[in-house]
């Protein structure tokens, strides 16, 4: 038999000596005889001597006993042996490492600490554990699995950990540990071993940005415990930059966010071009930390020769670059078939010079210029061949017909704003053989009553608020008859109305002249004698979208993050498409295994169409998450709220227990509830006091009175 605390054993048997020697001490007799001799004499106290003998034996031992037991008791005895069930039923452990493999674990010093807690867990494993090691960003990627492990010997475990080390690298995705929890505590819940301990070692620097919503709606499995390893960077602080899209004027910011470790309040931006080399000077933001601030990409990139903007001297350079939509004119020039005086009120060309020139956009196109067809001397200026637009407001001259024909051939546009009848019988050519055109009758003025918001030229008024156009009202308008449409089901040059007067009438009709080129006939000018349109705050993005309409050679931008999947055939509408990545490869739909792509770093992306990539492309401009940026650290103990008990290590010393110590306690934990050998003895202890007790008490009542 053996102790758990033996000093309480040694007392009990050290108090066990006292009433041995209190049994030894004479005392003063118990009884008084009074003597008529000696009553005149003054009474004294007899002195205590040593007794010959013991009186009273049954009493003594049971005193004596009682104490011993009581010591033994507290003692905690116990039977030394081997517990079969811990090291031949339970089997070992079964861990599972989640390495965090996410953006943020780019930053400083977190790789070579992610390695040693790698190597402190396999370092705390026994023979018969059973070990998984993942990666987990958006998703887990399992690099070995527990069946493996177990066959491996001792020299390959360890080249196993060797490898895994030399293969960790951070992606570019957001984390997402919520969810690869879950899965992760799923996977070893369907072990099948009632007896096996299931732990998961969570190594990650447990950012603000970690989505963590899948925890805080499921309930976590009493059985599986979470050992979090919480690794940081060398340098604490972050900036990041990113882009964003104003949603009321369209306009493309650039956002600093300044995270709540950083301890820097100002922040350059960086123009840098095409050869990596700075375009104009840095640009100076103050942002506090734990804020951010956006501002518009003009003030930043006051040119267009810039491809990205930089962050400069941010610690941690992972989110510190942005790609930016490529700066491209659509379109230089525009033709003009009319009026030419600039100045004169009267007529469209004064009006589309006021709303068209000077015009840029966000990324800083530089202005239109408008090209006349016909000087102020009568000349006709046949249409450039680098001109995709033509714009006409009044009546075509015979010997414009050809170049407008070869523009319209090329797949360039031509808008033409109706003024008289004449002027549609001048393009004749370029509508179809059945339409007819003629002076509306109106008796006070038209309105527009219905308008085609699907339709390319008006999806910008989409939005109730833009959508109002009864403000406009038309004096005049050419009634435009259109041939029914089953009678020109086999014509070449199909119509479409887009937008129609409240009579019902067609106020703008879309014309399909060519295979590549478009004609739109307006029923009306905007002049102030035909209408109000002019004055109208829709007029100058309505002709600005006519501008966007006719380059259609020009590639579209968007923005993406990394992670999102992309149908590239939807973008393009073909089924023949190529995606060109950041590094130059290119995929088309035979590389890959469905119809979708995942976004797996950030930069510029290309989506075009096999059969004409000019004419059909789209720029995807991937950034990481914002949230991936938020690195500063959640407080300690942040899974104890959604129930997860774990043992949090912080930036340095070992956890509150070894990695073993668990299987350990658990076994002491059912040794100590197959020995409670101490429950008797305190049994014992206690029924020999009362024994004693009742003894003692028959003695005193024995003895006879004193007189």
């Amino acid at each position: 038999m053996e102790f758990l605390m033996p000093v309480f054993a040694a007392a009990g048997a050290l108090a066990a000596g006292v009433p041995f020697v209190l049994h030894m001490l004479r005392r003063a007799p118990s009884q008084k005889m009074p003597f008529s001799l000696v009553r005149f004499l003054n009474p004294s106290q007899p002195r205590f001597t040593r007794r010959s003998k013991i009186e009273h034996w049954p009493l003594l031992l049971l005193r004596m006993l009682a104490l011993v037991l009581l010591g033994l008791a507290f003692a905690r005895p116990f039977f030394r042996f081997t517990n079969a069930l811990a090291t031949e039923e339970q089997g070992g452990r079964y861990v599972t490492v989640l390495i965090d493999s996410s953006a943020s674990m780019q930053r400083d010093g977190i790789r070579d600490a992610v390695i040693s807690e790698l190597q402190s867990v396999v370092d705390n494993l026994s023979e018969s554990d059973r070990l998984e090691v993942a990666f987990y960003s958006r998703t887990s990627q399992t690099v070995i699995d527990r069946k493996s492990w177990a066959a491996f010997s001792t020299g390959e475990r360890n080249k196993a950990i060797e490898r895994v080390s030399k293969e960790y690298k951070p992606d570019w995705h957001r984390t997402n540990t919520g969810l690869v929890l879950q899965q992760a505590a799923d996977g070893l819940l369907q072990i099948d071993d009632p007896n096996a301990e299931r732990s998961i070692v969570l190594i990650t620097d447990f950012q603000e940005g970690s989505d963590f919503q899948s925890l805080e709606s499921g309930q976590w499995p009493d059985s599986v415990t979470v050992d979090l390893r919480v690794v940081r960077s060398d340098t604490r602080g972050n900036a990041s930059l990113h882009t964003m899209v104003d949603r009321r004027t369209g306009q493309t910011r650039i956002r600093i966010s300044n995270d709540t470790e950083s301890t820097t309040t100002t922040h350059e931006l960086q123009p840098v071009g095409s050869d990596t080399l700075p375009v104009g000077p840095a640009v100076s933001v103050v942002v506090p930390p734990g804020q951010q601030r956006s501002l518009p990409l003009s003030e930043v990139v006051p040119t267009g020769t810039a491809t990205s903007v930089q962050l400069v001297r941010d610690p941690h350079p992972f989110d510190d670059t942005i790609r930016l939509p490529a700066s491209r004119q659509r379109i230089a020039r525009l033709a003009h078939v009319g009026a030419t005086d600039v100045n004169d009120e009267e007529h469209m060309r004064y009006y589309l010079q006021r709303a068209l020139v000077g015009r840029s956009d966000s990324e800083n196109q530089s202005a239109l210029k408008i090209v006349d067809a016909i000087t102020s001397d009568g000349i006709v200026l046949p249409v450039a061949d680098d001109i995709d637009l033509a714009i006409v407001t009044d009546t075509v001259p015979a010997e414009l017909h050809p170049s407008l024909e070869t523009l319209l051939e090329r797949g360039g546009t031509i808008v033409a704003a109706l003024h008289s009848v004449e002027m549609a019988q001048s393009l004749e050519m370029f509508l179809p053989d059945d339409v007819e055109v003629a002076e509306a009758i109106i008796d006070d003025y038209a309105m527009l009553g219905r308008i085609d918001f699907e339709h390319s030229l008006f999806a910008d008024f989409s939005e109730a608020r833009f959508a109002d156009f009864s403000s406009i009202r038309f004096w005049k308008h050419r009634e435009i008859t259109l041939p029914p449409r089953e009678e020109s089901a086999t014509d070449p040059t199909p119509w479409t109305v887009v937008a129609q007067f409240d009579s019902g009438l067609p106020a703008i009709v879309r014309l399909q002249h060519s295979p590549s080129g478009t004609v739109y006939i307006l029923a009306s000018g905007w002049h102030p004698t035909d209408s109000q349109w002019a004055l109208s705050s829709r007029f100058p993005p309505m002709l600005s979208r006519f501008v966007d309409l006719a380059s259609p050679n020009v590639t579209e931008h968007r923005f993406v993050e990394v992670g999102d999947t992309i149908t590239p055939g939807d973008l393009i509408e073909s089924t023949q498409w190529t995606v060109t990545l950041p590094d130059g490869t290119a995929k088309s739909p035979d590389d890959v295994e469905s119809d979708t792509i995942t976004i797996n770093q950030p930069g510029e992306f290309t989506v075009a169409s096999l059969a004409n990539e000019e004419d059909n492309a789209v720029t995807l401009l991937a950034e990481i998450s914002p949230d991936e940026s938020r690195t500063a650290p959640l407080p300690d103990g942040q899974l104890y709220t959604w129930g997860i008990g774990s043992q949090d290590k912080g930036d340095s010393g070992d956890s509150a227990l070894p990695a073993n110590n668990s299987s350990q306690l658990a076994t002491a934990e059912l040794l100590e509830s197959q020995q409670q050998y101490w429950r008797w003895f305190l049994l014992a202890g206690l029924g020999c006091l009362f024994c004693e007790a009742i003894l003692a008490s028959i003695i005193h009542r024995r003895q006879p009175e004193v007189a």
